[in-house]
């Protein structure tokens, strides 16, 4: 029977029952499917989610008991973590359906293992109880750490125990990175003065110089060595007895000294041919010339047909010979040009086109005209204001040093003229540039001639470089502002706008030089200001970017990754490939550190683009080489086809070189050494060199002296460290002793461990099976029995029983077989329960069996925490199936308690209360 309106109401929840009519005794609704509770307004567990539709299954991993009834949340076993509950905790271990196992107190400065939760060393450290070092590091308080060897160690070990490094003489400290008690500078290197700067120096330039280093300077030389000029100078120089020489510094310092740095060439990779055609529709006037617009041709252009009306062409130079060329100034543009055919232009023509142009940032253009002819065709092109004319903001004069300073500091553009010939009809013009090279300089004391005129300012805190032209290391230069003079005929240009820091929220320290746009960012973050999270990275800035797990965080292969329902998705780099970039793309392989590296394979010699796990390619038989890259055969080369024989005339020049080397190493004549010109710069250089060792053989003869009466010392050092050796011995045989004893406990805790594992395992599957079993289909049948045997009782008063004593023996007999089906239940549940009881002694055998190992006690009663709280949990379903079965024969005794009796199988007549008498002594 059921209740739809009665004096309390049914309150059954609308999204959880099918209906709002309800059991008129008990009140219980009619749920949906995996709803349980009187109102049906909870989930069953193992559920989630209440709708209309029932409830939701977890999904959780191993690691899980059942989820939050309301948001899907999984309830993770104790050591277990990850939104599906399928990791183990940092500090654990062993992940399995029980959860993870804690780590274990490692002694003897182990740490745990995540895997296997054995007990390790840790990194760079090694032998017994981890105290010793890998090589290259050396045993401090907190761990082994890197030597770190400065610049004056020998080699780039250390002790193991102090990390002390092996010093060169003249070197201290424990990382050989100071100078040594008479010694200075940055090599440590005796008092030597800068003769020079230095007055009273004799012939082989030693100079005097007091206790603390101090030489005696001419007037307008200053420091230690007497090698600066003072504020406002630069260019020391042995013949000027006072002084040095002016700064320019891009107006931001006043202050300069002559750059040590010496001259140096950049050089074109190859030469250059042009072949100009004659234009039939050119035009032979000249009053349309536009020389603000040079013809200029690409690198990569070989033939053209020149327009009209004639004029020079000019090529581009490559990039290398572009951007910041302030140290060119004083230096040299060189280069040669061969032409045939055609015929000249016109002399009135050339005047209006210059030999080189440069052009510049802040629209500076230079041109450099034409004053000496060629020799043998080369042209020399000295950076030097004089020299060029200035085209700045529709001004053009003779350029001052400032101009010409500022277009070096950013030059975008050289063009050098290669024809003064035009093309005819029918005879074309065959231009070459050759042999170019452009004058910098770099640093070190080479044989080549000091970069005279480059200037090293002192910048302030804004500005770097050697003349102030760039901004420092945590500044950039927004765009300046460029003002233009004319001061007797010459342009002077003066720059306002000064560098500002980097703006990177904190999180870096550098930024573009030119944009402002930081790099480095830290923290995983990226943009221009580092106010976005990097690629390969997730999350916030301010909340903290995440590296992408892809597939770890500390070895991240991927450009991006989201989370999407607590799955990862991941974007990889190129060469790598897995749902967690886990592996290497084809045609790439894996290399020591982890990472993947292209096979890069050569088409022409290997038979694919793979290659092993070594990066080795399949190389067809005629090539070889690691890539396949190179021909076996001796002198061939790789064509399209593979590898080719060298042609003849190749063939003639290596049979040739092969005889000189013969006659060289057999027939060569050792007088002909003598027309060799005589090496004096060599020699000047072996005397200086001859000098510094002669004193560097000193100061050695007189440590070797003091080194003597160390002796004793020394000899007393040995007898302790021989003491210590033998002690050590002593305390290493006994140390492995305790090693073996240690091995061997280990190996039965683990087997202990094991075993308890496994019986830990199968109590959790049978606590499992009982969770399932008072969820199954077998609970929903007592139910049903009640609801049948309900039914049959109000059909009973609704019929005389009088006259249908047969038909109500038949349905006693349904009802007692529903009755025993839940007895049958309550018999399995109490066995299990049982059984249940003697898996627990079980374990408390176990306890006793590993009594003596008390921390790994601590660990298996952790686990037995979760087991009996588990079982607790299935106690009160146990419960309410006996209250079912009672509250069944309750009803049956209901209706046949109303006096009516039944007769038995022997034919005696049973009244309701006897049979209720019966049934409770049986149970």
């Amino acid at each position: 029977m059921t209740l739809s309106s009665t004096r309390r109401g049914c309150n059954c929840s609308s999204p959880g029952a099918e209906g709002n009519s309800c059991d008129i005794r008990t009140g219980q609704c009619r749920c949906r499917p995996h709803v349980v509770g009187r109102a049906c307004d909870r989930c069953q567990e193992g559920y989630w989610g209440l709708s209309s539709e029932g409830c939701k299954r977890c999904v959780c991993g191993a690691g899980a008991a059942a989820c939050d009834e309301h948001s899907g949340v999984c309830a993770c076993a104790p050591g277990v973590g990850g939104a599906r509950c399928d990791a183990c905790l940092p500090g654990y271990y062993g992940f399995g359906p029980a959860g993870c196992l804690p780590c274990p107190s490692c002694g003897e400065g182990k740490v745990c293992e995540p895997g296997s939760g054995r007990c390790v060393c840790p990194a760079r450290s090694r032998g017994a109880g981890c105290r010793s070092c890998a090589p290259g590091h050396w045993r401090a308080p907190d761990g082994c750490r890197p030597c770190d060897c400065g610049p004056g160690a020998i080699s780039a070990t250390c002790e193991p125990h102090n990390g002390q490094c092996s010093c060169r003489a003249g070197w201290a400290g424990r990382a050989c990175d100071a100078c040594a008690v008479g010694h200075h500078g940055p090599r440590c290197r005796p008092c030597a003065c800068h003769a020079p700067g230095t007055r009273l120096c004799n012939h082989t330039e030693l100079c005097p110089c007091d206790d603390s280093g101090q030489c005696d300077c001419k007037d307008n030389v200053e420091g230690e060595k007497c090698d600066v000029c003072r504020a406002g100078t630069f260019g020391l120089s042995a013949e000027n007895p006072v002084g040095c020489t002016a700064c320019f510094c891009f107006g931001r310092s006043a202050h300069c000294t002559q750059a040590g740095l010496t001259r140096a060439a950049v050089h074109a990779a190859f030469p250059r041919t042009i072949v100009l055609h004659h234009h039939q529709a050119s035009i032979r006037h000249h009053e349309h010339l536009d020389v603000n617009s040079l013809l200029s041709l690409p690198s990569e252009t070989i033939e053209v047909s020149l327009p009209a009306p004639p004029a020079p062409v000019y090529m581009e130079l490559d990039k290398r010979f572009l951007g910041d060329r302030v140290t060119s100034y004083g230096g040299l543009l060189q280069f040669t040009v061969q032409e045939e055919g055609g015929e000249d232009l016109l002399e009135d023509i050339m005047i209006h086109y210059p030999l080189v142009r440069l052009h510049a940032a802040h629209s500076i253009v230079l041109d450099f005209f034409q004053r000496d002819p060629p020799i043998n065709g080369t042209h020399y092109v000295r950076f030097h204001e004089s020299l060029w004319r200035a085209r700045a903001h529709g001004s053009e004069a003779t350029a001052s040093r400032a101009a010409l300073m500022v277009a070096l500091s950013d030059l975008k553009q050289i063009l050098v003229r290669v024809t003064t010939r035009t093309p005819m009809y029918g005879h074309h013009v065959h231009a070459r540039l050759l042999n170019v090279s452009l004058d910098t300089a770099i640093p070190g004391g080479g044989r080549s001639a000091t970069a005279l005129g480059v200037e090293l300012c002192a910048c302030p805190s804004r500005y770097a470089a050697s003349s102030c032209q760039r901004p420092a290391v945590g500044f950039w230069q927004p765009p300046v502002r460029v003002n233009v003079h004319h001061v007797a005929g010459t342009i002077v240009i003066d720059l306002e706008g000064d560098a500002q820091p980097c703006y990177c929220s904190g999180r870096a320290r550098t930024c573009d030089p030119i944009t402002g746009h930081c790099l480095n960012c830290t923290e995983g973050t990226g943009g221009a200001r580092c106010e976005v999270c990097a690629p390969g990275y997730h999350g916030a800035p301010e909340a903290g970017c995440q590296a992408c797990p892809c597939p770890e965080r500390a070895r991240n292969f991927a450009t991006s990754c989201v989370f999407n329902d607590g799955r990862l998705q991941c974007l990889c780099k190129p060469g790598y490939a897995g749902t967690e970039c886990e592996s290497c793309a084809a045609g790439w392989w894996r290399t020591e550190d982890g990472a993947c590296a292209e096979c890069a394979c050569d088409p022409r010699g290997a038979l694919t683009a793979h290659c092993d796990h070594l990066g080795r390619c399949r190389c067809r038989d005629y090539a070889t080489g690691v890539k396949c890259d190179q021909c076996k055969a001796r002198r061939t080369f790789f064509g399209e086809e593979g590898c080719q024989q060298c042609d003849s005339c190749s063939q003639t020049l290596l049979d040739g070189v092969e005889e000189l080397t013969r006659v060289l190493n057999t027939e060569a004549n050792v007088e002909s050494l003598s027309k060799i010109p005589k090496p004096y710069p060599a020699l000047q250089q072996f005397h200086e060199n001859y000098t510094t060792l002669s004193m560097t053989l000193e100061m050695a003869r007189e440590t070797t002296h003091s080194a003597k009466k160390l002796k004793r010392i020394l000899d007393a050092l040995e007898n302790k460290f021989q003491e210590l050796k033998d002690f050590s011995d002593i305390m290493k045989s006994k140390s492995s002793k305790q090693n073996d004893k240690a091995q061997s406990l280990s190996l039965e805790t683990m087997s202990c461990l094991e075993q308890i594992l496994s019986e830990k395992a199968k109590i959790a599957a049978k606590v499992a099976e009982l969770d399932d079993f008072a969820r199954g289909e077998r609970h929903m049948s007592a139910h049903r029995a009640l609801k049948e045997a309900r039914r049959l009782q109000h059909a009973i008063r609704q019929t005389g029983l009088i006259d249908r004593i047969s038909a109500a023996n038949d349905i006693f007999d349904l009802a007692n077989l529903q009755s025993t089906a839940v007895k049958e239940l309550n018999y399995r549940v109490d066995d299990a329960l049982g059984r249940a009881g003697s898996l627990l002694q079980a374990l408390d055998r176990w306890h006793l069996k590993i009594s003596d190992l008390n921390n790994l006690t601590a660990e298996v009663w952790k686990i037995s925490d979760p087991i009996m709280v588990s079982a607790q949990k299935t106690k009160p379903r146990l419960s309410l199936l006996k209250d079912t079965h009672l509250k069944t024969r309750l009803v049956l005794e209901t209706w046949t308690g109303s006096g009516i009796g039944i007769e038995n199988g022997t034919g005696n007549r049973i009244d309701g209360q006897d049979r209720g008498r019966r049934e409770r002594s049986k149970n």
